[in-house]
Formats: C-alpha cells, structure tokens, sequence
C-alpha cells in the first residue's frame, strides 16, 4: 500500500505524465486549497487588498496567468493544477470570458470583482504609468513617448486605448453575474476607501475565513506604515476625476452608452 502511494507521488512529479493526468491525481491525492481570487480593475486599490488579505490569512500569493506585461491575464490551466492543493490569493485583471469562467467552475474558484469610479481611473492610470513604467500595465501599448503630449492628451490617450478595457471588464462580469455563470461578490475602491477594515472583512466573509477585527487593523496598520511602493496606493482618496474636461467625460459616458442594459452606476455613471 505504501509502496503504491509512493508510485502515485513519483507520477504526480513526473514530467512524463500529461497536465490533466497531472490534476487527476492532485484531486485523487489532496484537498483542494482556497483561491481567494480578487479579479479586479488596475487602479482599483487591489495590490493593498491583497497584501493585506496575505497577511492575514498567511495564504501563498498566487500568479494565475501566464506572464504578467501589456497581455491579457487569462486563467492559465498550468498554474491552476500547480496551485490545485495550495491556499492562495491572487489579483489579476481578467474578464469574465468563456475560458476563464470554465477554468473558474472547474477549480471551485469565486471571484471578488474589484471595480473603480471610470473618471478616477483615468487620471490614475496616467500617474501610475510615469512612476511605475510603461511596459506592464495590462492590454495598452505605451511608451515613455507619452511624455511628448500635453497632460489633457496624456488623458485623451489613455480615455482612448485603456478605457475601452475597463468597459468590457466590467460588462463581462455584470452579464456574468446577472445571469448567475459565476458566484462572484461585487467591491468598489470607494467602499474600500471610506472603510478598509469593512472592506477587508466582507471578503473574508464571503470566503468563510474567520479572524478578528484586532487582526484585521493590526495588517492594515502594518501595510501602511511600510513601503508603499509594495502597495501602490498612490494617492488612495475618491474624486480624482474631477481634473477630466466636460468633454472628456461625455467620452467616457458615451463608451458606457454602448451597453444601455448594464448598470453603470458602481463605477461612476448614471
């Protein structure tokens, strides 16, 4: 028996044995661990969410795509069978697509769906471009050419190329939920902002992990206090929009008014 179960392991390891061979024998083996899964707007105050669901809960962070640079971050089937038996937290900035919604329902995956005010974003995806480069913001092409533009056609670019995105983000995941493909809970950056420690609870409410409030404050305090360029919360306050021309904003609308039967409501729009 013994014996047998070693075999099994040596074949779990083995680079001959196929990806899905692979799985079977992780679910034959092992417990599935918990993906908390924060699928999530950039911009959208997911790095400090994660950082501090790590800390408490003592989790592995989890890479779940294929690379991270100006690419799509898809569900990547490797990494899901790599992390099969492991608790993790992951953010990643992914829509709700027919491949990635399969790989969800078959690795028991719940997402939080980590959403921003649309104006807000824009001015600070442009101030996270110029102070943390160009060449790994996910699905838009720049470079530090940028830099040769007005401010108001650095915001005009980025309302072009990079909004477009963030709607089709938050479109898939609204059909999804609406139409119950996924059991997913909703979050917006401003509810995090205006109460973080209520933030970080209804996540882990959501998955079912207990811990005190004391435990929740003391990481957030903790976070806070460190390097902040491991949390990338620029400027973490509400309103940045404000700077965008009426112009600007009527642009932002009308790419909403594509899609009249979604409720644009949680990130800005009326």
């Amino acid at each position: 028996m013994l014996q047998s179960f070693r075999s099994l392991r040596q074949s779990l390891s083995s680079s001959h044995m196929g990806l899905r061979g692979r799985w079977k024998l992780k679910r034959l083996l092992s417990r599935r661990g918990e993906f908390v899964f924060l699928a999530c707007m950039p911009k959208s105050g997911s790095t400090f969410l994660k950082q501090a669901l790590l800390e408490i809960t003592g989790f592995s962070p989890a890479y779940l795509a294929y690379a991270f640079e100006r690419n799509e971050q898809d569900l990547y089937f490797p990494a899901l069978v790599d992390h099969w038996n492991v608790a993790t937290v992951t953010q990643q900035h992914v829509r709700a697509t027919g491949p990635n919604l399969q790989l969800m329902h078959w690795f028991g995956i719940r997402p939080v769906i980590l959403v921003r005010n649309l104006f807000d974003s824009v001015v600070s995806i442009r101030d996270y471009l110029f102070a943390e480069g160009f060449e790994k913001f996910p699905s838009l092409y720049v470079t530090e050419r940028m830099a040769d533009l007005s401010r108001e056609r650095q915001l005009d670019l980025l309302i072009t190329h990079a909004l477009p995105w963030y709607i089709n983000f938050y479109v898939s995941w609204f059909d999804s939920s609406r139409t119950g493909s996924i059991d997913a809970m909703w979050l917006s950056y401003d509810d995090l902002i205006q109460d973080w420690p209520a933030g970080v609870r209804s996540v882990l409410d959501f998955y079912g992990i207990a811990t005190s409030e004391e435990r929740i404050r003391a990481a957030l305090e903790h976070l806070r206090s460190g390097d902040r360029s491991d949390i990338r919360l620029n400027v973490g306050v509400t309103g940045r929009g404000a700077e965008l021309t009426e112009a600007q904003r009527d642009r932002i609308r009308e790419q909403a008014a594509f899609f009249p039967w979604v409720d644009f409501s949680t990130v800005g729009i009326e």
